[in-house]
């Protein structure tokens, strides 16, 4: 008798019924049918007002981040320790991100890429757009090594499956970065539950928060603008 197959609740991808956790995404509890996931819940606005939602609040983290720097470095004394780092710079980052997706699913080809940079004297603030209408990033980072001092990623969802699974890999593919992008199917279990998809404390908190290999995350989901998530050194 052929073995039965049933759709990941996750990421759609068939997989057996006896299976104990997705062997695609890494879902802990895959063939659970009275667990909501993010995919069901991140559809917030049509698609047109996506990309708008998406450019203003990215130009509000930016007028923050020059505020937020600016006021920072004039606290700091010359000689003192310098404003703590995240350990890639723009261009590592970006690659291991489109690295990380192509692990997640090669099917979605999902590839990001620095739009705009802007240089307020003090540091970077770059605008990261992908060829998926659902996520965009932005990262503030030393002007003079590009390295990282904080990046956010900001995904705004439709109301459909497809456009839910993209945000879930794209939360995942976000942390596997700074960590592997090569993360195997069994560490990827750890990244999913850290970012309280697949047991709705997201959706019923609001707002979760974790460390990971020295850095600090923040995963915020808001019913008007989508899911942020953002990193920062510890």
């Amino acid at each position: 008798m052929s073995e039965k197959l049933v759709k990941c609740k996750t990421c759609e991808k068939e997989i057996s019924t006896d299976a104990k956790s997705c062997p695609h995404c890494g879902d802990p509890d895959p063939t659970s049918e009275n667990k909501k996931t993010l995919k069901s819940c991140l559809g917030c606005f049509a698609v047109l007002v996506i990309g708008s939602m998406i450019f203003s609040t990215i130009m509000v983290l930016i007028d923050e981040n020059k505020n937020k720097t600016s006021s920072s470095e004039k606290e700091i004394p010359q000689g003192s320790e310098k404003i703590a780092e995240l350990p890639l710079d723009a261009k590592e980052f970006i690659n291991n991100f489109n690295e990380s997706m192509k692990t997640l699913d090669s099917n979605r080809n999902i590839k990001a890429r620095i739009k705009d940079e802007d240089d307020n004297g003090s540091q970077l603030t770059m605008q990261v757009e992908t060829n998926n209408q659902h996520i965009g990033m932005v990262l503030s980072a030393n002007r003079q090594n590009r390295i990282l001092r904080s990046a956010t990623l900001i995904a705004t969802g439709d109301g459909s499956s497809k456009s839910g699974v993209d945000i879930i890999f794209g939360l995942a593919a976000f942390v596997m970065a700074f960590e592997d992008p090569l993360m195997p199917v069994n560490e990827r279990k750890g990244v999913v539950k850290d970012l309280g998809v697949t047991d709705n404390r997201l959706i019923d908190q609001g707002k979760v928060r974790f460390e990971r290999k020295g850095i600090k995350y923040s995963v915020i989901f808001y019913e008007s603008t989508g899911t942020w998530l953002t990193a920062t050194p510890t």
